[in-house]
């Protein structure tokens, strides 16, 4: 009988962390440490892409092995910019045997949609993002996806080339970036906030990562600055 009981609690337990893992809103995973890499100077690959991007819901942040580019995802799709190119010509398709450096991605099946209701610079933004998450029951204690569409402006953003310059200036200083600079834009930001876990896939002392999308002139990248307009749609995990 005891054992029999033991058994049924195990099994109830169980089926209760099933339950609570199919509840959660988004699946998060990364690959790769930020810190770490730039710590050892190795920036070789550490997961395939093609295991990973064609999920359906998935979006993602992160950089191809040596720092050639940037890896953006939305919704299942990608979005690889290859500095050598310049700002722009994206693919949507991955080598087969190209790899990220850098990765983490989150499968979001329901968005909740909240208006942005004013400018705001990059403090105010990151502040309303916590304190809109807090309100539908995300725990900002553990990192988290998020999005916005819209308008931005005083948008500073950029593309690693993979080209090593005395110091570089991106991926940890590793390598040279493509800057650009736009004082009015459109785009989709794919971002995450991780406090808890600063310099794993954010840089070391910063708690968030943000690419954006510009869909229809082809191009993705690293945000470094952003700000961004009124009316623009903040986007949730829906719990």
């Amino acid at each position: 009988m005891k054992h029999l009981l033991a058994f049924t609690i195990t099994l109830s337990l169980l089926s209760s962390y099933a339950v609570s893992q199919e509840a959660a809103p988004f699946s998060l995973k990364h690959y790769g440490h930020f810190q770490k890499m730039m710590h050892m100077k190795n920036t070789d690959g550490v997961v395939d892409l093609g295991q990973v991007v064609g999920q359906s819901n998935l979006y993602g942040v992160g950089a191809p092995a040596h720092g050639t580019g940037e890896i953006t995802i939305v919704n299942g799709k990608l979005w690889l910019d290859y500095g050598a190119d310049g700002l722009g010509n994206a693919k949507h398709d991955a080598a087969k045997d190209e790899q990220a450096v850098l990765l983490i991605t989150a499968q979001v099946s329901t968005w909740v949609d909240v208006a942005v209701p004013e400018d705001m610079d990059a403090q105010m933004m990151h502040d309303f993002i916590l304190a809109q998450a807090s309100a539908h029951g995300i725990d900002t204690n553990v990192a988290f996806p998020f999005s916005i569409e819209g308008a931005y402006y005083d948008l500073d953003w950029h593309i690693l080339n993979g080209r090593k310059e005395g110091g570089g200036h991106g991926l940890g200083g590793l390598f040279h970036k493509i800057n650009e600079h736009r004082a009015q834009t459109d785009g989709t930001v794919v971002g995450f906030y991780s406090a808890a876990e600063q310099g794993v896939f954010t840089h070391p002392g910063e708690s968030w990562h943000l690419h954006i999308v510009f869909e229809s002139q082809g191009m993705a990248g690293h945000v470094d600055a952003i700000s961004v307009r009124k009316g623009s749609i903040l986007k949730l995990p829906a719990g």
